[in-house]
């Protein structure tokens, strides 16, 4: 990636993002969206050093870190969220073809409580202390006992090879009860109750799955390195390089399709906004909605035709600028117009056969986008609009 095209560093503070200067400000949220990109590239490349580590773990040591993986994905791109889920669930497949259970799911109400849990007294423990509490729910069910949580529960031969796997006693295979026995050989082997050739066939896919999750992931971290042009976009956009239309496909193609979430809307907005502050989109506005802005001045030889944008006043195509401000649509700048300086939108309209604007400027929800009611703004404020060259009668 090339550097970008804005200066970057610790030269930008906190403060600018209010400085009374529009261009600290739109390098305030330039250099935001920088450390946005820059904090999620970090964590990709650093979840994909963990990947191998991760899963390799999770198939070895089987259940008991399924759930960790699941919500991992809720950090992966859309785009990619249907094929990872598929491969997450035939890993929980072949953990369980192996044997393997959720840690907690295995213990009995003596193990409970020598770790210090609670919830598996009473009852259970009455029935039998040292049976694990899945059996003892299948025991009790069976017994007609009502009102029993949900909950699962496994046969004896299932919960053995579980706890087996786990390093746990063995059970006693008629009573359900924990032995004092540890079948070391099952602990150090997670594919001991496979046959030899399942256990070929498994180790095989395994690998498989692992080659395909590492692929999956460095696509998704090209994926983000290549949205990094989006950073230079933004400083295009804000200086009038890019139409909103164009910065939106722009995003649209390099950060939702792609699943990057690299949140920008906000930045986005606000240098829209400050494009328009600092005249960056002057060329496609009329003298009447430049001199909406506070402060803002323009060239006497346009004042000639108030509503005629400056651009075509030069002689570009009306087609053309119809064309810029159709993209744009509206615009938000520091306006004084209720009688004190507050942002305010504005609807950009479509130039009429006179080259005009058709009507003054319609005022607009800077968040919605919907026309407001000049009449009952008017009656609220107790004052007329003071529109800029304001057409006469409207």
């Amino acid at each position: 990636m090339k550097d970008p095209i804005f200066p970057i560093g610790p030269e930008i503070t906190e403060d600018d993002e209010y400085d009374e200067n529009p261009e600290r400000r739109k390098l305030f949220w330039l250099d935001n969206a920088r450390k946005k990109y820059d904090a999620v590239l970090t964590d990709l490349h650093r979840k994909l050093d963990e990947l191998p580590v991760r899963y390799q773990e999770l198939l070895q040591k089987g259940q008991s870190n399924i759930e960790l993986a699941h919500r991992f994905l809720d950090r992966v791109p859309r785009a990619y969220v249907g094929r990872m889920q598929s491969l997450l669930d035939e890993i929980e497949g072949i953990t369980d073809e192996k044997g393997f259970l959720f840690d907690g799911a295995m213990s009995t109400p003596r193990e409970h409580q020598q770790v210090g849990s609670s919830g598996y007294g009473g009852i259970y423990w009455e029935t039998d202390p040292d049976v694990p509490v899945p059996i003892l729910r299948v025991k009790l069910r069976e017994k007609g006992i009502e009102n029993m949580e949900d909950g699962q529960t496994y046969t004896i031969e299932r919960m053995d090879r579980a706890r087996r796997l786990a390093g746990l006693t063995a059970l006693d295979l008629e009573t359900g009860r924990a032995t004092g026995n540890v079948d070391t050989e099952a602990t150090k082997d997670p594919y001991h109750f496979l046959t030899a050739q399942r256990r070929e066939e498994v180790r095989a896919r395994e690998d498989e799955i692992l080659n395909e999750l590492k692929t999956i992931w460095i696509a998704i971290v090209d994926d983000c390195e290549r949205a990094a042009v989006i950073l230079n976009d933004l400083a295009l956009y804000t200086d009038g390089g890019l139409t909103s239309a164009e910065l939106e496909k722009r995003y649209q193609e390099l950060i939702l399709d792609k699943g990057v979430s690299i949140g920008l809307d906000k930045n986005i907005k606000v240098l829209k906004q400050l494009s328009f502050e600092t005249g960056k989109r002057d060329r496609i506005l009329t003298p009447q909605e430049i001199l909406l802005r506070t402060g803002a001045t323009v060239n006497n030889k346009y004042m000639e035709r108030p509503y005629t944008p400056l651009a075509v006043q030069d002689g570009v195509p009306v087609e053309e600028i119809n064309k810029l401000r159709q993209a744009e649509g509206s615009m938000v700048v520091n306006s004084e117009i209720l009688g004190y300086e507050m942002p305010c939108g504005f609807k950009l309209e479509s130039l009429d056969d006179e080259r005009n604007t058709p009507k003054d400027p319609t005022l607009i929800d800077r968040f919605s986008g919907a026309g407001l009611d000049i009449r009952k703004l008017e009656s609220e404020l107790g004052r007329k609009i003071n529109m800029p060259l304001a057409r006469s009668g409207e």
